[in-house]
């Protein structure tokens, strides 16, 4: 393991539990955390904060401007990421995000600017990480399913309305369903596929949570095609309260010699640990337990990357390409038309 213990982060804003994981991540690859940044009360910055033994303060200029901050973590109200990503990037800090990293292309579009010094960008991208994924992806390579087609991925969660802070309920803060759930899959179609879409149609629904703190978009669909194969996704927040596990959620990939589906909370009747059905021309159907295959360790990586530049499998060219293509996608479901020319368009 690399040596990190003088490599310190800065938490700059912790709306979302997410920021507990990647906190612990980072303290398990050797990092020290400088401190919690948060404006806003919450029930997360303060016991965050003292887990991390770090003072919880409000202002993080003082110390983006010190000199002894080598990574900004984010986890802040997402409208707002831009703001405190740009800032750390001005400062020449690396970023590591919970995603999503903005809400709309302007802001994307401001942190792509700001990136221009060399800093990266790194957003919770955390599928690319998962056994599953690796095999998955060693599948396509080796020809077992033939060339693939097509992707259909299906991404239900649970929202729990009691249990999430009101600026989810805000559709100018949250960003949307797509935005915040679809956005994990399109990461994952683009990698696993290589596909370079020219198209994409969206569609968005506010159907179960309106309520008297505002409406949540709980319902995505989204299509989208060009050179290489086709994609259709669907995210939202409608798994019933009785479904044993977070959500239902499926990543296929349809060849031209068969097909194989992650089940990342395998079999719908028994939830458990992820499998991958695979089934083909060659053989017959058959599950495939992906525990134990070799993957990388993302704050390891992360940690190698700024320390020593060596290369992660997630770039921040990969994030802002797929967080493009899901703000484009989001462009779409608000306008109620296809967006073209996707070449044009996708930062990179």
């Amino acid at each position: 393991m690399t040596n990190a213990s003088v490599m310190r982060f800065l938490i700059c804003g912790a709306q979302h539990e997410h920021v507990v994981s990647m906190a612990r991540g980072l303290v398990r690859a050797g990092w020290t955390c400088a401190a919690v940044t948060e404006a806003l009360p919450d029930a997360i910055a303060a016991p965050l904060a003292n887990e991390l033994s770090c003072p919880l303060i409000s202002d993080p200029a003082p110390l983006l401007n010190s000199g002894t901050i080598n990574l900004v973590v984010t986890a802040s109200i997402n409208a707002q990421k831009p703001d405190c990503v740009v800032a750390a990037l001005s400062a020449g800090i690396d970023v590591f995000a919970d995603k999503p990293l903005a809400v709309d292309m302007a802001g994307l579009q401001r942190i792509h600017a700001a990136a221009a010094n060399g800093r990266n960008v790194w957003a919770w991208f955390s599928l690319r990480y998962e056994p599953a994924s690796h095999l998955l992806r060693k599948m396509i390579l080796d020809g077992d399913i033939g060339r693939p087609l097509a992707v259909e991925a299906v991404r239900p969660h649970r929202l729990s309305p009691a249990s999430r802070p009101d600026w989810m309920f805000d559709d100018s803060l949250y960003g949307g369903v797509l935005n915040d759930l679809v956005c994990h899959d399109i990461d994952l179609y683009l990698w696993l596929t290589d596909a370079l879409p020219e198209w994409i149609a969206a569609t968005e629904y506010s159907t179960r949570f309106p309520s008297e703190r505002g409406s949540i978009t709980d319902l995505a669909l989204v299509m989208t095609g060009g050179s290489g194969a086709a994609g259709c996704f669907r995210g939202d927040w409608l798994t019933p309260g009785r479904y044993p596990a977070h959500g239902d959620c499926r990543f296929r990939v349809v060849g031209t010699e068969g097909t194989a589906e992650i089940r990342w909370a395998g079999p719908t009747l028994d939830p458990g640990p992820p499998d991958i059905v695979l089934y083909s021309d060659r053989s017959a159907p058959v599950r495939i337990d992906p525990a134990g295959f070799p993957v990388p360790d993302l704050f390891q990586e992360l940690t190698d990357c700024i320390s020593m530049g060596r290369p992660m499998i997630l770039t921040s060219s990969d994030v802002f390409r797929s967080t493009s293509l899901t703000l484009l996608a989001r462009e779409s479901a608000r306008s109620g038309r296809t967006v073209r020319d996707l070449s044009r368009q996708i930062l990179s």
